[in-house]
């Protein structure tokens, strides 16, 4: 067995599940920062590593099934006619300067499917590398992930530190949702 290899996507480092690899860029559990990752990543092309705490807990329970079907996900991004002055904040700063977030702000750049499971891998996923139909900027503070499912949708706010579930106001989901009938 090779100590560090490539699967899917997936950075396997002595069979563990301890990042992700798309193009030129890698996302890497800080835990296993050592000098074979870093070399091994160097001969695979790969020009930005962003090392990440946590990832290998988060990948370690997202392992691939190949029975699992995908899933339905929307990026949402602060539409670029929206106040200025709401783009790029954390959660608790929007909050505290214009209430809740309100997708009648958002716009949604990117509809689709994918396999993972949890908010975070969504994020590495769009934030490294878009699928053509994606039509805004790479996934930043402000932006929010929906994970649609059979009981409904989770919504999770891009915060400076991590990802947090909110529920915003609706007024721009029902005007999405009617644009698309």
């Amino acid at each position: 067995m090779k100590a560090v290899r490539i699967d899917n996507g997936i950075l396997l480092y002595y069979g563990n599940r301890i990042g992700r690899v798309q193009g030129e860029h890698a996302h890497v559990d800080s835990n296993f920062q050592n000098q074979r990752i870093i070399d091994f990543l160097k001969k695979q092309h790969v020009a930005e590593i962003e090392w990440k705490e946590g990832l290998y807990d988060r990948l370690l329970n997202t392992a691939a099934d190949p029975e699992k079907k995908p899933k339905k996900v929307r990026i949402w991004q602060i539409r670029p006619e929206a106040d200025v002055r709401i783009k790029f904040l954390s959660l608790d700063v929007f909050r505290e300067s214009f209430g809740n977030p309100d997708l009648e702000n958002y716009c949604c750049v990117y509809e689709g499917e994918t396999e993972a499971d949890n908010p975070e891998e969504i994020y590495l996923i769009y934030h490294m590398e878009q699928p053509e139909d994606y039509q805004g900027h790479p996934i930043a503070i402000s932006d929010i992930i929906e994970q649609c499912g059979e009981e409904g949708s989770a919504y999770f706010y891009v915060d400076r530190y991590g990802l947090i579930q909110i529920q915003p106001d609706m007024e721009g989901e029902k005007m999405q949702q009617e644009m698309t009938l």
